[in-house]
């Protein structure tokens, strides 16, 4: 189920250190993954236990939750560029391979002109094949990852405490919609809670994985600053939405700006930035795709000419629901379809019959 490697690696995860500060403290013994635990656990007199350790990977493994170390080939190789990556990520769904990462942060507090343009751009990057990557919080975050979400795109939510709570807790129904069309990631152990000096960490991941972090609405002493400048540390681009000059929520966005940050007002603002990605067109047909397809499968996508649920589809295919049931998950997981809140939506122009 794991290797011997892994067992040790996910130990040294308790000591909050950055892969680069494990490898060296590795390299400095001269020892294997269990003598740079048992190093670092005799300094430290954590009273771990092999159980615990063990625990921590079963609990993973039964929630389908995997645990991916900084030397595994499928850890986002963007995020291994940053000085101090994460030695471990737990990751539940599937971390999208699409080519282009963008972060879309901001305030908890947003405006109703924040949620508006959050809603505006991650829908048009979502048609763009562009991941959206945020933090799961209340506002802008949210928006973000639903707005992504329900444009039939992929995201990734950075979590700010373990697996073992959801924070916020009224974010529980999001974090089922994101593992289904993307990942919720975290660092962090199991059962750690939202601590308030988790957060800060967990802005490096955001815009660790990301090529460019977008802020769409901040104080001026915001957690989103704070991703900037892990941003700009990281040699990431940064992007930012003017806003009111009346309203707190402008006044980060704004100082970042002043300060050398791109000022956006439409996605190709953004997108124009990167002209070394082949980033889909929006709603692009993709014929030799398309061609893999079976007849069922093109007969269910030519219904969705706009969000349906499944007994929609069913009345219009006449498949027995057992059928269309497996029809929709085969779909899903190809990327062609996608579904949120109950309703299905194609990801990709259809050619009209």
């Amino acid at each position: 189920m794991f290797t011997n490697d892994l067992f040790y690696q996910v130990g040294l995860n308790f000591f909050h250190l950055s892969a680069q500060e494990i490898e060296k403290i590795k390299s400095d013994i001269s020892g294997d993954w269990k003598e740079t635990f048992e190093c670092l656990n005799q300094k430290r007199d954590i009273p771990f236990l092999e159980q615990d350790i063990l625990g921590e990977i079963e609990m993973a493994h039964s929630q389908g939750v995997k645990l991916l170390s900084f030397w595994d080939e499928a850890y986002p190789k963007l995020l291994k560029e940053i000085p101090d990556a994460p030695l471990l990520l737990y990751v539940k769904g599937h971390l999208p391979k699409t080519q282009l990462y963008l972060a879309v942060v901001g305030a908890r507090r947003a405006t109703a002109y924040g949620l508006d343009v959050t809603k505006m751009l991650c829908s048009k990057l979502a048609t763009h094949d562009v991941c959206v990557v945020s933090g799961m919080a209340l506002g802008i975050d949210g928006m973000a990852h639903r707005s992504t979400l329900e444009a039939g795109g992929w995201t990734i939510g950075v979590l700010g405490c373990g697996f073992g709570h959801i924070y916020p807790p009224g974010h529980r129904k999001l974090y089922e919609d994101v593992t289904r069309n993307g990942a919720l990631i975290s660092e962090f152990p199991w059962q750690t809670a939202p601590h308030a000096q988790n957060f800060p960490r967990r802005n490096r991941i955001i815009s660790g994985l990301s090529k460019g972090v977008i802020v769409v609405e901040a104080t001026f002493k915001s957690g989103s600053r704070i991703t900037a400048k892990y941003a700009l540390d990281q040699g990431r681009d940064v992007f930012c939405v003017p806003g009111r000059i009346d309203t707190p929520q402008a006044e980060g966005t704004h100082d970042l700006i002043q300060n050398g940050a791109k000022l956006i007002s439409k996605v190709q603002d953004v997108l124009d930035e990167y002209p070394d990605f082949k980033l889909k067109d929006p709603l692009t047909h993709r014929s030799n795709f398309v061609q893999s397809l079976t007849v069922e499968q093109k007969k269910i996508i030519h219904t969705l000419d706009r969000p349906k649920d499944f007994n929609e589809i069913l009345d219009e295919t006449s498949f027995q629901p057992d059928h269309l049931t497996e029809l929709l998950m085969t779909s899903e997981l190809q990327g062609v379809i996608a579904q949120n809140k109950g309703q299905y939506v194609r990801r990709l122009q259809w050619p009209q019959p």
